[in-house]
């Protein structure tokens, strides 16, 4: 369903017991109105939504769903409340994906709104494979804690900042400081792209070390748009990183120039 038009809809109603691929796309908020969607379909196995949040969103249990692709638009006409809310909806949903990548920028608020933040999914048990795409100038590093302090059995992340500048020290970095107090007993594989120099990046990547008992590369790659005190702050943490104590006695650090 491309850029279907269903402005003038007040509720899309989706009900196919033996669908087992789903791929919404809207990318104009004028053919998505003010209308309402719902999803009933047991069998999904792959789910792929991209664009504008619809105005509410009822997705019924979905057990047989494998992998999902959340690409979401920031609608600003939207309330940001009623973006999280509807985005902790879909997130709800996505429980028993092995496979799962965010595109947004709705989830960055997340800690702005910590009461709505407690109602996500207490634990993703089968994800195996996470790709994060943070969007504008937000490091997105305490959401991707929350992930995976729900993710019990992930193998593989990704993460990839926004090559958008972001002066360091500044409000965007303000409050991002590493929390982890649990081990990552079968992540194995971390990829950071676009690494920025920032101190809750540091934080990150130290803790991610610390935890990950069986990590076996991380690969960190630096942004192409760092001011000097940027690639002074990036080489630091190169040098530190390589230094620190490990959890992971195989671990590889690679950088990539």
């Amino acid at each position: 369903m491309i850029n279907s038009d269903y402005h003038l809809l007040k509720v899309l109603r989706i009900s196919a017991p033996q669908l087992k691929n789903l791929v919404i796309h809207n990318n104009d908020p004028m053919l998505v109105g003010y209308c309402k969607i719902e999803l009933c379909t047991p069998n999904l196995l792959s789910l792929e939504l991209q664009g504008y949040l619809y105005k509410d969103y009822y997705v019924e249990n979905l057990p047989s769903l494998v992998s999902a692709n959340i690409r979401f638009v920031d609608n600003m006409n939207a309330r940001e409340r009623s973006r999280v809310q509807n985005l902790i909806k879909v997130l709800k949903s996505l429980y028993n994906v092995t496979t799962l990548q965010l595109y947004n920028w709705n989830i960055q608020n997340l800690p702005k709104c910590q009461d709505i933040k407690d109602e996500l999914p207490n634990s993703f048990y089968n994800l195996r494979s996470l790709k994060f795409v943070s969007g504008r100038n937000y490091s997105c590093i305490h959401v991707i804690e929350e992930l995976l302090k729900r993710s019990p059995i992930i193998e593989t992340l990704v993460l990839q900042i926004s090559q958008a500048f972001c002066y360091p020290g500044t409000g965007q970095e303000r409050g991002e400081e590493s929390s982890f107090q649990c081990l990552f007993p079968h992540l194995r594989f971390v990829e950071v792209q676009n690494l920025r120099g920032l101190k809750s990046e540091h934080k990150f990547l130290k803790s991610l070390l610390e935890n990950a008992v069986v990590l076996e590369k991380l690969t960190i790659g630096p942004s192409t748009t760092l001011s000097r005190y940027q690639e002074m702050e990036s080489a630091n943490i190169r040098n530190h990183l390589q230094s620190l104590p490990k959890a992971s006695s195989s671990v590889r650090i690679l950088f990539l120039d």
